[in-house]
């Protein structure tokens, strides 16, 4: 059986679909390991991530690179794009709802 590495940890399926899309294009064999397991109803997900990319070691370098230019084309969800700009900027100008 073939090793693989790991060269992505993606945040969505979106961005995990995009990246397997990305280096299947590109000639690269890879797997998706994803964190959603049925027992434990998508828990890994909040801590983890969706799942990481895997790839055969001697493909790592290149697929990383292949990985960066596809997810800086693709555009992101609207949530997805809210999001990473509220972390960029730190704070948000909507108050935070106490928890019910």
């Amino acid at each position: 059986m073939a090793e693989f590495t790991g060269v992505l940890l993606a945040r969505t399926m979106v961005e995990a679909r995009i990246a397997e899309a990305a280096l299947q294009d590109a000639g690269i064999v890879c797997l998706v390991e994803n964190f959603t397991s049925d027992p434990y109803d998508g828990l890994w997900v909040l801590q983890r991530g969706y799942g990481r990319i895997l790839v055969q070691p001697e493909d790592a370098e290149r697929a990383r690179g292949i990985i960066a230019e596809a997810l800086a084309a693709a555009p992101l969800p609207e949530d997805e794009a809210a999001s990473a700009g509220e972390e960029a900027a730190g704070e948000t100008d909507e108050p935070e709802e106490p928890p019910q």
